[in-house]
């Protein structure tokens, strides 16, 4: 464990973010500071070839790059906080004020114990009228733990999805209600928004709901068609 963040805790309040916990003194440790970076802006693990800076393992050499779906993560993420979210300080090397003091990172071969193993549940509707409900269930108070609602057009792609809502895994329940409104389709087929809920403790996702699969249709503004994925963006910006 070279690291550990908090998922998309930047520009919330109350926010909380953590990075390198060691200097090691090698090409690792700026790595490990923009990988953890990408955590705290909203992204998760990022698996596609080539490999990028979210990629899950210690890589060598370590890549210089965040992917193209990762940047998109960090933009969203910035963008629904606006201009308060990011600012320049004014200072080159603000003083960072008292920390706490730096702890070891364990050595290779040598696993931190686990906490006690988390499970989660998403249950959702959508009605003709576009009101959506969600709601997320721990089965346990886990304030070490941030729980994310995720959703994305694309089954296999939930984990690097937008993030609709975070929360502290303190709250055991967290329910979600609001109205989007869509034209549906009657065509067969018709596009689907999926959503998934995701635990991540420690800076690593620990644990993941069922699917839940919402049926928009095909959604259309007043004067045009609009993407399933713009859909899940209005529902972003309406839970946020």
């Amino acid at each position: 464990v070279l690291g550990r963040a908090y998922i998309a805790e930047i520009c919330l309040p109350n926010n909380r973010q953590m990075g390198v916990n060691t200097f090691t003194g090698d090409g690792r440790t700026p790595y490990t500071f923009a990988h953890e970076l990408g955590h705290n802006l909203g992204a998760d693990h990022d698996n596609s070839k080539p490999e990028s800076i979210m990629f899950p393992d210690i890589l060598t050499p370590p890549q210089k790059n965040f992917s193209n779906s990762t940047i998109n993560v960090i933009y969203d993420h910035v963008a629904q906080f606006g201009p308060g979210c990011l600012f320049q300080s004014g200072e080159p090397f603000p003083n960072p004020g008292q920390g706490p003091q730096p702890t070891p990172t364990p050595p290779p071969g040598q696993n931190p114990v686990s906490p006690t193993a988390i499970s989660l549940s998403l249950s959702g509707s959508l009605n003709k009228n576009g009101k959506f409900s969600a709601t997320i269930n721990l089965d346990q108070t886990r304030p070490d733990c941030v729980v994310s609602l995720k959703g994305s057009p694309k089954r296999n792609k939930i984990s690097a999805g937008n993030t609709l809502a975070s929360y502290s895994g303190a709250q055991v329940t967290q329910s979600y209600s609001t109205t989007v409104p869509f034209k549906a389709s009657a065509k067969k087929g018709a596009p689907k928004a999926y959503l998934q809920a995701f635990a991540t403790c420690g800076g690593s996702t620990t644990a993941s709901s069922e699917i839940v699969t919402l049926k928009p249709g095909q959604v259309r503004s007043k004067k045009n068609k609009v993407s399933i994925g713009a859909w899940i963006k209005k529902l972003k910006k309406q839970l946020s």
